[in-house]
């Protein structure tokens, strides 16, 4: 009872693992035949992350400035001119 404890039976461990955690690796070919194509392609590839990240940098500000004017619009109509999200 206590050797399980001073010395773990590892060779279970990695039986199951391997038994119900099969992770197969697959290698593509590439069809890049230096570094300088290679760099080209992952510039070609990270062109739509970069594209999608100012994409929604540009939405979470346009929602920012639709809440801006709502709760400005909203004092106006309560009688509470200075109601903004602005920090002045």
């Amino acid at each position: 009872m206590f050797g399980c404890v001073r010395q773990p039976e590892v060779h279970k461990i990695t039986e199951l693992l391997a038994k119900y955690c099969y992770l197969p690796v697959v290698l593509h070919d590439r069809a890049e035949g230096n570094i300088i194509e290679a760099a080209a392609a992952g510039a070609a590839a990270a062109i739509p992350l970069v594209a999608n990240i100012i994409v929604t940098v540009i939405a979470f500000i346009a929602i920012l400035y639709f809440i801006n004017a709502t709760l400005t619009w909203f004092g106006q109509r309560v009688g509470i001119e200075e109601l903004t999200f602005q920090v002045t």
